[in-house]
């Protein structure tokens, strides 16, 4: 794929020919003095030194640590020693050069084993075709106007979940009401509103147990729309596993996920670390208000990051429980902007699929 002006012959060069790379330089975290210079590592730029090494603009790879990430720095920088830096760009235009190391995928040529490392050497002898300097022009001026927007898209996305964290926080310390519901809200021990159930695990040990189609949900899938694993008839009715049905609150007790809920997309199984929440709330009032205080559940119960969640803490906290009215009107509204927010994640998953495309394919 080519824009149709350009139509010369690429010129293939080895890597060390377009643009080599060097080690970068030692600077132990201790040693760095707050100032304007970016000081680079394997993964981007992490501090900021009173001193640079390097004149802008910089192209800068993992060495050791993270291979793969490219950076380009548009200011006078310090390339940390976990990293290589091109020192020179042969007459090329350097944004080209940038784009140009991304479609290297650096990442390929892990030389280490605990540690991942690169081995410069390993990239200068790789054979490139390359254009025009005007070409490169082209082609860095089409890519980096992609690189733009996902970086604006990436901006709404995370001002629509600071609106929404927001919003969710006034509206559910009753700082913020709509305006037609006056009366303040009264609290309940969410124990006292309904029922509540876990499930459990078949035998791992028979293998019939799994070989069904129910869907056994675990704690790190309450949101997801589909399960990893399934579970039979009999793994069900041989064990502690219970049914729930889609549009049920279930809350993830213990394991990486502690205290995230979601409302459940399928009918499924679930397992011990699961508790099931049954009550006459509106489940999405439920569900936007145990998400906000995620973290002060869990600080509270969770010394030091220490232990489970049970369904007897779930019991005892203390909810709001407004009219019913006023409960699926803030659930609406959470639920209204988490739409956008899903809406607009699309929407930067296709430009950047569109930059793939883009790299795979302008670069002969």
């Amino acid at each position: 794929m080519r824009f149709p002006e350009y139509e010369d012959d690429w010129q293939e060069k080895k890597v060390i020919d377009i643009a080599p790379l060097q080690r970068g330089f030692d600077l132990p975290t201790k040693k760095v003095e707050k100032g304007k210079y970016p000081v680079v590592y394997s993964n981007g730029i992490l501090r900021h030194h009173k001193k640079s090494k390097v004149k802008a603009p910089g192209i800068v790879t993992g060495r050791s640590g993270t291979i793969g990430k490219v950076t380009y720095v548009e200011r006078d920088y310090w390339p940390h020693n976990t990293s290589l830096w091109v020192t020179d760009f042969k007459n090329n235009y350097p944004k080209f050069i940038y784009f140009f190391y991304l479609n290297l995928h650096l990442e390929r040529y892990n030389a280490g084993s605990t540690v991942p490392t690169l081995n410069r050497n390993d990239v200068h002898s790789l054979k490139k075709r390359i254009p025009k300097f005007i070409e490169q022009q082209k082609i860095s001026s089409f890519l980096t106007a992609i690189e733009k927007r996902i970086e604006t898209q990436n901006k709404i996305i995370k001002d629509l979940t600071v609106l929404k964290n927001s919003l969710s926080k006034k509206l559910y310390k009753q700082k913020m009401k709509f305006p037609e519901f006056k009366n303040d809200w009264k609290f309940f021990k969410l124990g006292e509103m309904g029922k509540f159930f876990s499930g459990g695990t078949p035998l791992t040990s028979k293998k019939n147990y799994y070989e069904g189609n129910i869907p056994f949900i675990k704690s790190g899938e309450i949101n997801a729309e589909k399960t990893e694993q399934f579970i039979s008839n009999e793994g069900l009715k041989n064990s502690s596993a219970k049914m729930v049905e889609p549009g049920d609150l279930i809350f993830a007790l213990y394991g990486a996920t502690s205290g995230e809920v979601g409302i459940s997309k399928f009918k499924g199984a679930i397992n011990q670390a699961i508790l099931c929440i049954k009550t006459n709330i509106d489940n999405g009032f439920l569900l936007y208000y145990l998400r906000t205080n995620k973290n002060r559940i869990l600080k509270t119960y969770l010394q030091g990051g220490q232990g489970n969640l049970s369904a007897q803490i779930i019991k005892s906290l203390k909810v709001p429980v407004p009219s019913k009215e006023e409960q699926q009107k803030t659930a609406s509204l959470l639920s209204s902007l988490d739409r956008k927010i899903e809406l607009e994640n699309k929407i930067l998953e296709q430009y950047i699929l569109q930059k793939k495309y883009f790299l795979q394919h302008l670069f002969i």
